[in-house]
């Protein structure tokens, strides 16, 4: 098994039943070569967000999200029209994921501002 220092931990822990699990409870590093063991190290220690709060304070996040609003605004995604009296406004989240390259170093950060369809007003 991998050792990963515990101060790490806390991000690669998962739930099943509502019961914790660390994912290195799972991984076997016995099989892989070093390089796979190093690439699978460094995919797991980038630490991804998991809302909007938690990314607000981390600057490359933020720029992330930044590039994502330009984008949106540069190709008209939507447009901004007056709610009719019997609609409700559905709400949206940002999803974000990290992208490698092969030798295992961040590519970029993705960010991506998605409606929540099958909510209303959250």
């Amino acid at each position: 098994m991998a050792q990963i220092p515990s101060a790490n931990l806390a991000f690669f822990s998962c739930t099943f039943s509502g019961k914790p699990y660390s994912i290195f409870s799972f991984l076997f590093d016995s099989i892989l070569s070093f390089k796979h063991k190093a690439f699978t190290f460094v995919v797991l220690s980038v630490f991804k967000p998991t809302s909007y709060k938690q990314a607000s304070y981390i600057p490359h996040w933020q720029n992330a999200m930044k590039n994502e609003i330009k984008a949106l605004e540069k190709n008209p995604t939507w447009d901004l029209v007056i709610l009719p009296q019997n609609k409700s406004t559905i709400g949206c989240k940002w999803v974000y994921g990290v992208k490698f390259q092969a030798n295992g170093k961040v590519e970029r950060y993705k960010v991506r501002l998605v409606a929540k369809g099958s909510t209303r007003g959250n």
